[in-house]
């Protein structure tokens, strides 16, 4: 039985991160390709042609559009905004927000 800081400990998790990653699981293959990165940095080396792999993936899956579409998606969420930009109560709070029409004076 390896460690958790063994060479292939970190092999293993590389690749079911790399699996998890091709299956469209990109939360679980970010976790597991950043651990395998964090043991490869140690041993083998920050040098070594699999710790460079390790990184690689790693950042081919925060580059993935998928993982970028649903990074923007929770931001929309997080700030209440619709697919045209605004938030609801920003276009409620603008003038042609409600009707399309801006506000008559009926002071005049």
């Amino acid at each position: 039985m390896f460690g958790p800081k063994h060479p292939d400990t970190a092999r293993s998790l590389h690749d079911l991160g790399t699996l998890m990653w091709a299956q469209g699981d990109l939360a679980a293959a970010h976790l597991l390709l950043e651990r395998a990165l964090e043991i490869r940095e140690k041993v083998p080396g920050p040098e070594h042609p699999d710790t460079a792999t390790s990184r690689d993936n790693l950042v081919s899956v925060e580059c993935d559009p998928r993982t970028l579409l649903g990074q923007a998606k929770a931001l929309r969420e997080r700030y209440g905004l619709t697919g045209s930009g605004q938030s609801s109560r920003a276009r409620k709070a603008h003038p042609r927000g409600r009707k399309g029409k801006p506000p008559t004076s009926k002071s005049r």
